[in-house]
C-alpha cells in the first residue's frame, strides 16, 4: 500500500529535498512540507492512486469493447 508513495518520493526526490531547505523561508514550501509528512494524507494519496489505475484500466477496457 505504501508502494506507490515510496515510488513518487523517489522520483521527486529533488522536489522535497528543495521543500525541506525553503522549509524556513517559504510558508507555502513549510505547509506543502508538512502535508507531505502527514501519515493519513500518504495513506489516503496511496488509496486514491490506486482507485485511479482501477478507473483507467476499466475505461481502456470498455474503449476496446
Amino acid at each position: 500500500m505504501l508502494l506507490p508513495s515510496n515510488r513518487i518520493l523517489n522520483e521527486y526526490r529533488t522536489l522535497v529535498i528543495k521543500m525541506v531547505e525553503d522549509n524556513v523561508i517559504v510558508e507555502i514550501g513549510k505547509t506543502n512540507y508538512e502535508l507531505l509528512c502527514d501519515l493519513e494524507m500518504l495513506l489516503g494519496l496511496s488509496c486514491i492512486i490506486s482507485l485511479l489505475e482501477l478507473v483507467q484500466g476499466l475505461s481502456k477496457f470498455a474503449q476496446n469493447q
